[in-house]
């Protein structure tokens, strides 16, 4: 049986969009597992079927050091599980779930690409200037994934 791991950095991501894939890939007989920082209850039709969530510390900030730790701990969940897919959905759980195919080169990484990233830079003044990164910026910051799914127009230049 192949098994899948769901990486996003929060818990709302997989309620409001991954729910049906998930589902789908249960019907298919995939074993399905998720990895996210826990900020909504997850969808209780997972739990009742079977989908084991790991509640990693993911920051939404990029520079936040709990993704350093989220990291550890996605290494430590693929050598016990020995994942065959890694799909990431987020700018930042993306990062550090496609970071896995350094270490595990058997690994298959698919990556959505929902949306560009913002992260608030500090200026001198104290004043906050957002700086996006691109979908291309994000991608390009460490090995292609195996798959990359950009959800809009947006995401591909």
């Amino acid at each position: 049986m192949k098994k899948v791991l769901y990486v996003t950095t929060v818990s709302r991501t997989i309620n409001a969009f991954l729910v049906p894939h998930i589902e789908m890939l249960l019907k298919e007989g995939y074993e399905v597992q998720c990895a996210c920082s826990i900020d909504k209850p997850v969808n209780k039709g997972l739990l009742e079927k079977g989908v084991k969530i790991y509640d990693i510390p993911f920051s939404r900030n990029p520079l936040g050091l709990g993704n350093i730790k989220a990291f550890k701990e996605l290494v430590n969940i693929q050598k016990r599980e020995n994942f065959d897919i890694v799909h990431v959905h987020t700018p930042i759980a993306s990062i550090y779930g496609r970071l896995l195919k350094l270490r595990f080169k058997h690994l298959k990484t698919i990556y959505t690409a929902h949306v560009s990233i913002s992260v608030p830079v500090p200026k001198a003044a104290g004043r906050i200037t957002h700086i996006r990164f691109p979908f291309s910026v994000v991608w390009c910051g460490n090995r292609h994934p195996t798959i990359s799914i950009p959800v809009n127009i947006h995401n591909i230049r």
